[in-house]
């Protein structure tokens, strides 16, 4: 084809300062206006841009939450809400303003999406020395509404993308992330932009695998107005980024497809990838992990996900902070000894409210207590009482190895059958 939509780079580069203004367009334009940046010829960023009208739809089309059809149509009404939303420049705390415009030209001729850019606007996509510039994702054709689009250039601008990390924070004032959203006139209470904004969004974003990032926040007060959020932003696991078709495809990391050429799942294996179907994980997504993980991690991610944690989340704490010196080859029972003593003092804790009314202690119900082992597994709260046990687990394991003729599958550990079969925690009605 002549535009060749599916072989163009996959990112593309944002000047932060015009990143930061105020912009209020909607998904639908925001979606051409990352098509179109695109194409842009860096050795001749002011020729007209021109891409197959009918390639330019089925390629939309084919992972889009909602369908375009009239190309005419869409053309038409996306120029028009272009000049009425252009990007708002403001200097912080004062009045001074600068609006710039998106497009000098879009239109459909003989068969082709023809569009050119405002000359800010290129120098916005093009990256220019002693500029600083945000690595963006450029594929928004998942996403449901336009503050999630908006929300992820947010936190790739917070995120070294090749820096490793898998989480970070910043703080964000909510009037400047208001301008941000550019709603600062829309949802002048702090109540409507919590619901209509960060709430939709966050909703939007655990759902959503294909979207690199989750989130939560907390409000900043002083007194009891809210002036700032801090973001607590989290990288989606590679585990289930390689599963996604499109991401993997630009990756240089192994397909779950690769690894299936080469491997067969043990019994094992089939066992934990059966458990982690029945907890709602997709086929694919069960299938990175069991293949992804050794037994025993896979085992104790299986727990953690039964016990409410985001499936993220539980990948995040078996790798980073279950796997480390004695622990390695017993996870599965370390994760399963921490979230009971967990799970007991929770209970403990709504117990005593019912009794003395008291509420002096912060109690977690049932929905939301799989927040709780990220704190308890990263501070390592309950490690120094399973050290205390791992010793008589390892005299029972050479106690059976010795009764037994055959060596145990899962290499001197309870097999996944016992660990999961045993694994009950009481999930008592407040």
């Amino acid at each position: 084809m002549f535009s060749g939509l599916e072989k163009k780079k996959s990112q593309i580069l944002q000047h932060n300062k015009i990143l930061l203004g105020g912009q209020t367009i909607n998904l639908r334009a925001r979606q051409m206006v990352y098509i179109l940046a695109r194409f842009i010829d860096k050795d001749n960023p002011y020729d007209i841009i021109k891409i197959n009208a009918k390639e330019f739809l089925d390629f939309v089309n084919s992972n889009s939450k909602e369908k375009w059809t009239d190309v005419y149509g869409l053309t038409n009404d996306i120029f028009k809400h272009l000049n009425d939303n252009p990007i708002l420049l403001r200097e912080p705390k004062k009045r001074d303003f600068v609006k710039i415009n998106w497009l000098g030209r879009l239109g459909v001729t003989r068969g082709f999406i023809q569009a050119r850019f405002s000359p800010d606007i290129i120098e916005f996509f093009l990256y220019k020395e002693k500029h600083p510039y945000t690595n963006l994702l450029w594929d928004l054709r998942p996403y449901k509404s336009g503050h999630t689009a908006r929300i992820i250039e947010l936190f790739q601008k917070y995120h070294r993308k090749n820096s490793g990390d898998t989480e970070v924070s910043f703080e964000y004032n909510l009037d400047d992330l208001k301008f941000f959203f550019g709603v600062h006139e829309k949802y002048p209470r702090f109540y409507d932009f919590e619901k209509r904004v960060l709430q939709s969004t966050k909703k939007e974003l655990e759902k959503n695998d294909i979207i690199p990032y989750w989130f939560d926040y907390e409000k900043i007060k002083r007194g009891r107005t809210v002036i700032g959020i801090n973001f607590n932003v989290y990288v989606r696991s590679d585990i289930l980024l390689k599963v996604v078709p499109e991401l993997a495809a630009s990756s240089s990391v192994p397909s779950l497809f690769d690894f299936e050429k080469k491997h067969k799942l043990t019994a094992g294996q089939k066992s934990i990838l059966n458990r982690l179907q029945n907890l709602g994980i997709p086929e694919n997504q069960s299938k990175a992990i069991v293949i992804s993980l050794t037994e025993p991690q896979a085992i104790g991610c299986s727990l953690l996900i039964e016990y409410g944690v985001n499936k993220n989340l539980a990948l995040k704490i078996i790798t980073e902070y279950c796997s480390f010196g004695e622990v390695i080859g017993y996870e599965h029972l370390y994760v399963k000894h921490s979230l009971e003593l967990t799970e007991t003092a929770r209970l403990k804790r709504i117990q005593e409210q019912k009794t003395t009314g008291s509420k002096k202690k912060r109690i977690t119900p049932d929905h939301k207590k799989g927040g709780l082992p990220k704190l308890v597994f990263e501070k390592k709260q309950h490690f120094p009482s399973f050290m205390e046990k791992l010793s008589s687990i390892r005299q029972q394991e050479y106690r059976e190895k010795r009764k037994s003729s055959k060596p145990p599958k899962t290499g001197g550990m309870q097999s996944i059958g016992d660990v999961l079969s045993n694994y009950s925690l009481k999930n008592k009605k407040d």
